[in-house]
């Protein structure tokens, strides 16, 4: 009982702090719109800020007012009687915290618009097009967070953008790092084939490096979304960047690189490529963490893949393991004989954790299944007259 009184001071004393601050915020109001306004926030946008801190201090302040009231009941002698219709107070609390679970989550839980996934003009165009490159996004601002969020992840369009990564790994740091001296080496370096951005950044664009092959404009729809329009002269335009390494190629000399050494050609002026491309490479099958390529050169060559170097990455030449080296710093790496090949990739991480966590589980069911026994036995002594 000590317990549940010590519980109802503690909510009492949060909500007169609450009242507090929800009477100060809502006195001062004109003072925080002439804050939020000279940190440089528009005015709509100020009073909506003010005027929902406001009305969060008061909702907060009525929900603790609620839990205070029913402590009061376990607490004071005069209230004690109330204790008895406590299926109806823990139902209208049931009640209480659904309908406010239902009236915040219209705030915050909204249906996603369907032009920011399905299919339109510009993923069929990429999709028919693209084969095993990637697509790099000239901006990730406005509509174009949406792109690389959402559109292009569901329509399983490989980007060399993506949307965070809050624990950046730290090969990509250095890699971005030395990439960003000359973003067309670094987006031809990773097989990207198209950039995306505003039709306006053309002018902005080297010339003989890339050439705008399709374009497009946004027209609003329903829900508050947009649908798509190809358009020529659009406002949104795909440009194919030129002469970009393929994901896959043959290179013939390769040279054995440290990394400084591979990260310097990405904002040099020399050959992209440790080597010289030669032979041949068509993919098979490719979905992702797997790929089927058949190879063809007439002297030894090393299949350079552009995806991220992973122990866990497996290959195989021609049905029998072989090993996959890290090169380019970023890059993997299969030597292969002079002639005919089929080579495959997959990805195969360990499971031992699977394990461990199939085996916790199965612990635990042990565990549970073994007390039913004990729990009958315990409830029959309990229900059985002495």
């Amino acid at each position: 009982m000590n317990a549940v009184k010590n519980f109802f001071w503690i909510t009492t004393g949060i909500l007169v702090l609450l009242i507090l601050a929800a009477l100060s915020t809502s006195m001062n109001y004109a003072d925080g719109l002439v804050g939020f306004m000279a940190q440089g926030w528009p005015a709509d946008a100020a009073k909506r800020i003010v005027a929902n801190r406001s009305q969060a201090l008061w909702h907060a302040s009525f929900m603790a007012l609620a839990a205070a009231a029913v402590f009061a009941l376990f607490t004071f002698q005069k209230l004690a009687g109330a204790v008895r219709y406590k299926t109806a107070i823990a139902a209208a609390l049931v009640l209480l915290v659904a309908g406010d679970a239902l009236l915040l989550a219209r705030h915050y839980i909204q249906p996603m618009p369907s032009g920011y996934v399905q299919a339109n003009a510009l993923t069929d165009y990429l999709k028919k097009n693209l084969g095993t490159g990637r697509v790099a996004l000239l901006t990730q601002e406005s509509i174009y967070n949406v792109w690389v969020g959402f559109l292009l992840p569901y329509n399983q369009i490989d980007t060399f953008n993506f949307a965070q990564m809050p624990r950046m790994p730290e090969d990509y740091k250095n890699f971005l790092s030395a990439g960003s001296k000359n973003p067309f080496r670094m987006w031809r370096f990773s097989s990207v084939k198209y950039l995306l951005g505003p039709a306006a950044f053309e002018k902005q664009l080297p010339p003989g490096q890339v050439q705008k092959v399709f374009a497009y404009d946004l027209a609003p729809a329903e829900q508050d979304g947009f649908r798509l329009v190809a358009n020529p002269n659009g406002a949104h335009a795909v440009f194919e960047l030129l002469d970009s390494v393929p994901r896959y190629t043959l290179l013939t000399g390769f040279q054995t690189a440290a990394d400084d050494q591979a990260l310097a050609r990405l904002g040099g002026t020399g050959p992209l490529l440790n080597g010289t491309p030669a032979g041949t490479v068509e993919t098979v099958q490719s979905r992702p963490g797997y790929v089927s390529l058949k190879t063809q050169s007439g002297e030894p060559a090393m299949l350079r893949v552009a995806e991220r170097w992973d122990a866990d990455w497996k290959a195989k030449v021609d049905g029998q393991p072989a090993p996959i080296r890290r090169i380019d710093y970023l890059c993997m790496g299969v030597e292969l004989p002079a002639g005919d090949h089929e080579v495959t990739l997959c990805y195969s991480p360990s499971r031992f954790f699977f394990y461990m966590q199939c085996a916790g589980c199965l612990i635990l069911l042990s565990a549970l299944t073994a007390t039913i026994p004990r729990q009958r036995i315990r409830n029959q002594s309990l229900t059985t007259p002495a």
